[in-house]
């Protein structure tokens, strides 16, 4: 009952926590206040309603980050980049300079944007724009899928420029691994939905802890090609060479319908989601 008392010395505020607003709202806004106050009724109405459409719950904000870190995390060049230093002269340690140049951009990126966000009035929070944003997402992830089709002819030398790419990858050092790191964590795909991600963190209202946790799942799903690798070689022991170099050829055999399929599945789960929550 003392959520009920918040209403009855001001507007609607924090006192009440977002799953009982509706539930306050009826039992003592259309009991007590309506009778005596109808503009103050009117105004709680707007602010309850308003919220509870526009300020998505932790939970779904939550889904969304990890559909978002999933879609950026399959990454085929990401993979490949890892396989090839982890082949290199000095495997370790260029292994984990790619990791650290990688999340340091992921997080900077991120942070940025959070904090830029969360500084949007609640009238400038409205979802509407997230939504077109995920549209325009779930297209080009469509696109791309198009692109990657199997069976499309690619013309001699298709993916040419990739493999001349990679193959500069293999005599690196620490500092240019690290660098490279930098490179792979704004490849334009992961530049673009990592904007997307950032933005509904930091438009969903959330308290400061939940927004860095968020953060850090969509980090640790976006860079676990990465990590995963080099904890997959540190325990390979003396046959991490070997499982290595046999990973990379397969991968690379294979980049196109693996892209295909990953572009494939998340554009339509975009799309279809972004299109449902924009006609209701």
């Amino acid at each position: 009952m003392r959520y009920l008392a918040s209403f009855q010395s001001g507007p609607l505020s924090a006192n009440a926590p977002r799953w009982a607003q509706p539930v306050v709202f009826y039992l003592l806004v259309d009991q007590r206040i309506r009778q005596t106050d109808e503009p103050r009724y009117q105004a709680l109405k707007y602010e309850c309603h308003h919220r509870n459409e526009w300020e998505p719950t932790l939970n779904s904000v939550a889904a969304d980050v990890i559909a978002y870190g999933l879609a950026a995390g399959l990454s085929v060049l990401a993979v490949l980049v890892t396989l090839i230093i982890l082949t290199s002269g000095n495997p370790t340690a260029n292994g984990w300079a790619l990791l650290a140049g990688f999340v340091l951009a992921a997080t900077g990126i991120g942070l940025a944007l959070i904090l830029l966000s969360s500084m949007l009035t609640p009238e400038e929070r409205e979802t509407v724009l997230l939504n077109l944003l995920k549209l325009v997402l779930g297209v080009l992830l469509l696109v791309a899928a198009w692109h990657q089709r199997p069976g499309r002819d690619r013309g001699e030398g298709g993916g040419g420029k990739l493999k001349a790419l990679l193959a500069k990858l293999e005599g690196l050092t620490p500092r240019a691994a690290f660098t490279t790191g930098l490179v792979v964590a704004v490849a334009p795909k992961r530049l673009a939905i990592s904007v997307i991600a950032a933005l509904t963190i930091g438009t969903a209202a959330l308290t400061t802890g939940e927004s860095l946790a968020l953060l850090a799942v969509y980090v640790g799903l976006i860079s676990a090609p990465i990590w995963i690798l080099l904890i997959g070689y540190a325990l390979a022991g003396d046959r991490a060479n070997r499982m290595a170099s046999s990973s990379k050829q397969w991968v690379n055999a294979h980049a196109h319908p693996i892209a295909f399929v990953v572009s494939l599945t998340f554009g339509l789960l975009f799309t279809l989601q972004a299109a449902a929550e924009l006609v209701t």
